[in-house]
């Protein structure tokens, strides 16, 4: 009879029917037949000589649980099962429980003939004790604790993204769990002071400097409501921002060029200050003339550049912050010019047709002449301008040079052979 139950475990075992309903939600599809497979334990983490319970539930697609499942029961590291399988109840459920005389952590398994949950527990000798691990990503990169990220340089409006992870001593993640932040120093507020952790026993916030501090090191504290305390120190290496040096390797640029930025912060007292990884903001007006990335950290010098590069022709003004300090420049592009030309270079004719010669590059509008004074007379040859074109009309047989100039008197002669 077992070995016919695990086999139909994931429809049940003895005939469960599917129960009604009156409400009219969208039809359940397979009503009684498993869909998933949960387990829950009374604890994550305990001491040993102690038993945690499991429950592990069979469910619909609708979520309603299914009774009269075979669930399997199995552990893979310490502590000893009371039983290798249940069957669920009227609701899904299946008991068991887990006891361990021996320090260490186990997987546990419910499952039946085609799906599975498992989670991991704890067994520990002593006082159980949750975590906080307070991490810090000054820059901005979203890479954590690098470590760059420890030192600040303490300005006023600086801001530094601070990650608060809450875990049980076995290192699980502990949700919808009340975090408060604070500091050492009152010259430091929270984005977000009070926080709930997410799934994975996170909360995020930004630390704000609102002053210059007199001091060394700050400390960001992360406290949950059981006591529970995390923290991570800050060095300071304070300076208070005076102005913004900003320029430019070209200020005049055509749509084929780039231009490159450079923004080095400066102290109160016209001294750079040559800290690595400050995040330094870039903005233009308008926006659309062209790109460059919308931040980049100081190097060592304490510059940060970056490459503007032109979509269009215009006048663009670059701005350059930190904190409230900006500075602005302007950058002006011109469009690109193409190398006066016609096309075909050396056109040719036959006497009584016309022909079709264009002119491109140089700057519209153009004019054509010739310098051949046998072809002088307007019955032996003629042009007539379009636009960026014209037509060649032979008259009679010889040569000629055209002279074509645009409106920046460039000029280029072009043969002209009337056959």
């Amino acid at each position: 009879m077992l070995l016919a139950c695990l086999i139909a475990g994931t429809y049940g075992c003895g005939g469960a029917a599917s129960t009604g309903s009156t409400s009219t939600p969208p039809p359940v599809q397979n009503p009684g037949q498993t869909a998933k497979i949960t387990i829950t334990s009374s604890a994550r983490i305990t001491n040993i000589g102690n038993a945690i319970s499991l429950s592990a539930r069979a469910v619909d697609a609708g979520g309603t649980g299914v009774p009269g499942v075979t669930i399997v029961f199995t552990s893979s590291g310490i502590g000893t099962l009371n039983a290798n399988f249940q069957i669920t109840d009227a609701n899904g459920y299946a008991d068991a429980t887990l006891y361990s005389s021996a320090v260490g952590n186990t997987t546990v398994k419910a499952f039946t003939n085609t799906m599975s949950a498992s989670l991991d527990l704890y067994f520990v000798d002593g006082e159980i004790k949750n975590k906080i691990k307070v991490s810090v990503d000054r820059n901005g990169n979203n890479v954590y604790d690098e470590t760059g990220d420890f030192t600040v340089s303490g300005t006023s409006g600086e801001q530094v993204k601070i990650r608060a992870t809450y875990t049980d001593a076995g290192g699980y993640p502990l949700a919808n769990k009340t975090i408060t932040m604070s500091s050492s120093s009152n010259q430091v507020s929270f984005a977000g002071k009070t926080l709930t952790t997410d799934g994975s026993g996170n909360v995020y916030t930004f630390a704000t400097f609102t002053n210059k501090l007199n001091t060394i090191y700050v400390d960001i504290i992360a406290t949950a409501d059981d006591g529970t305390v995390g923290t991570a120190t800050l060095k300071l290496q304070s300076f208070i921002i005076g102005d913004i040096l900003l320029y430019a390797d070209n200020y005049v640029i055509t749509t084929a060029d780039k231009s490159k930025l450079t923004a080095c912060l400066i102290d109160d007292g016209n001294f750079p200050i040559k800290l690595a990884d400050l995040k330094v903001n870039f903005e233009a007006a308008p926006a659309d003339i062209g790109v460059f990335l919308p931040f980049t950290f100081t190097d060592d010098t304490g510059c940060a550049t970056n490459d503007f590069k032109p979509q269009k022709e215009g006048k663009i003004t670059v701005t350059a912050s930190f904190t409230s300090v900006k500075a602005t420049l302007d950058i002006t592009v011109n469009k690109v010019q193409m190398p006066l030309k016609v096309i075909p270079q050396a056109p040719s004719v036959t006497k009584g047709t016309s022909t079709l010669t264009m002119v491109i590059g140089g700057t519209a509008p153009y004019t054509v002449t010739s310098l051949n004074p046998s072809l002088t007379d307007p019955d032996s040859w003629t042009v007539a301008k379009d636009g960026d074109a014209f037509q060649v009309t032979g008259v009679n047989t010889g040569t000629a040079t055209l002279v074509v100039k645009d409106s920046a008197n460039n000029l280029i002669e072009v043969p002209l052979t009337i056959n």
